[in-house]
């Protein structure tokens, strides 16, 4: 499975990649996350296939709105997630 994480605060980031890899680890499923700090890094890569993308909602630069619209212009299948850490 491939992952991205796309988040901007470090600490959520690197909360969100220990979630997920002790739940890979402990379910034995292969897993290769990718961690990106804004949206704009990952539409640079023009790598969306992925098979999860957690998306913070508010980032500098694109947002994650902006950036889910991008990869559904390529790939319509990847399970897009939305986080956010703002109580709006």
């Amino acid at each position: 499975m491939r992952v991205a994480i796309v988040e901007d605060l470090k600490t959520e980031q690197e909360f969100l990649n220990h979630c997920l890899s002790r739940y890979c680890t402990e379910q034995l499923v292969p897993c290769e996350i990718k961690l990106f700090s804004t949206g704009t890094s990952l539409v640079e890569t023009g790598d969306f296939e992925f098979d999860i993308i957690f998306l913070d909602i508010y980032m500098p630069g694109l947002n994650g709105i902006d950036v889910a619209t991008k990869i559904r212009e390529v790939n319509k299948d990847v399970l897009l997630i939305f986080t956010t850490t703002s109580v709006d």
